[in-house]
């Protein structure tokens, strides 16, 4: 016997099997808390493109992209919408790291003391000791950006610049991967006539090491036509590293909310500094904020990979243990066991490396080669980045830009 199926059950039937399908494609699709605890953050931004976002998300993803004005209002408004949520919590430490990397210290320490109100284990590393240090310090300002041209010079892979400071002239690292306005020895302090005051900081470095530090006020900073006031530096021993092998006049580092300030960066292979130039509109963005540090995209054996992006690391490149469990092949057929010394602020420590012959990176679209190539394991490094992109990579271009506003960097000769 033939049934006859009428033409409404064949519809019913085939939107049964559609509905099927997109469960199954939403429930392998992971969802956006599941990328946002990831800190996958390109992925977030493609994420809360396509869907309708929560406030949140769409807060978060404008303050990975330096979007300042539309994290604060989203991330504010994600707050007061519930303000004991796990999300008003993530939002409270975004709107700190924002505060933060603006240079408005004491505006971070208000939202760091609302959060330790709702959960008094909020600030497991004492971050608000170094926050209250600095909130010491007046809002860092801008008086005047224009562009500038100045000749600097790339040194035991350091990016050192001219800057007047107090009708001074001193040379110091430019070091995106400092997340404070800067570190200064004492005795530079001292001899640029700063007022340093005493304060129970701590700073942890990317090695694991730690180092206290007081805190002085640079009034006004100039480097070429750009003027900034009110830079709060972190003040550390002449015989923290790299302090205690550079001369006088060389011994600060600028940190990378003074560096945001010039809004775009541009140097050569022959130490030529350029800053707060016009540029053409880019593409997507291959620059963003995890926290207090900026990521960017390198390619390695086709696969897109964040790594942290260090114009201060004078030690050079590092693949961290995330990097090993994504090649381990790589690891086991070409790996050697060694060690080595990483030199940071809070010291020198020897670590045990796994060592690569060599290995090609494309950062900022530009092909590079690490040789060798060293791979560290946990206290350097984290669980969530392949690696540290380092001053050895960049100088292989003759040229590297930065664009802050485009969240954009680019190498190429």
């Amino acid at each position: 016997m033939t049934i006859q199926h009428s033409p409404f059950s064949r519809a019913v039937a085939w939107i049964s099997v559609l509905l099927i399908l997109v469960a199954a494609v939403h429930a392998a699709r992971p969802s956006l808390r599941e990328i946002y605890d990831a800190r996958r953050w390109f992925d977030l931004r493609q994420a809360v493109r396509t869907q309708r976002a929560p406030v949140f998300y769409r807060g978060a993803v404008a303050y990975a992209f330096a979007e300042d004005k539309t994290a604060e209002r989203l991330l504010t408004r994600a707050i007061q919408d519930s303000p004991r949520s796990w999300e008003a919590g993530e939002a409270r430490s975004l709107l700190i790291f924002l505060y933060v990397r603006q240079g408005r210290y004491r505006a971070a320490l208000s939202v760091i003391d609302e959060a330790l109100k709702f959960d008094p284990k909020s600030d497991p590393q004492d971050f608000r000791s170094m926050v209250a240090g600095l909130a010491q310090v007046p809002d860092l300002l801008i008086e005047r950006r224009a562009y500038s041209r100045v000749q600097g010079k790339i040194e035991d892979g350091n990016l050192f610049v001219p800057l007047t400071i107090n009708d001074k002239t001193v040379h110091w690292i430019l070091d995106t991967g400092l997340n404070v306005s800067g570190v200064v020895s004492e005795s530079e302090a001292k001899a640029l006539g700063l007022t340093v005051v005493h304060s129970n900081m701590q700073l942890m470095d990317a090695n694991g090491g730690q180092q206290m530090m007081n805190v002085a006020t640079l009034p006004t900073l100039e480097m070429g036509n750009i003027r900034l006031h009110n830079v709060g530096m972190t003040v550390v021993p002449a015989s923290a590293p790299p302090m205690n092998w550079r001369p006088a006049g060389e011994r600060g580092i600028l940190g990378l909310p003074a560096i945001m300030q010039l809004g775009t960066l541009r140097w050569m292979s022959d130490g030529m500094v350029e800053a707060a130039f016009r540029t053409k509109r880019r593409g997507e963005p291959n620059l963003c904020f995890d926290g207090l540090n900026p990521l960017t995209i390198v390619v390695v054996e086709g696969r897109t990979l964040d790594f942290l992006f260090d114009t201060g690391n004078g030690g050079g490149t590092q693949l961290w243990r995330k990097f090993g469990e994504a090649f381990p092949d790589l690891l086991r057929d070409k790996g050697s066991k060694d060690t080595k010394t990483v030199r940071e602020i809070g010291g020198a420590t020897e670590r045990e490396v796994i060592t690569l012959p060599e290995l090609h990176l494309v950062l900022g679209g530009f092909d590079t080669l690490l040789k060798p190539a060293r791979v560290f394991d946990k206290p350097v490094g984290n669980d969530y980045y392949y690696g540290l992109a380092g001053m050895d990579l960049m100088m292989q271009a003759r040229q590297v830009t930065i664009d802050f506003s485009a969240m954009h960097v680019e190498l190429k000769n």
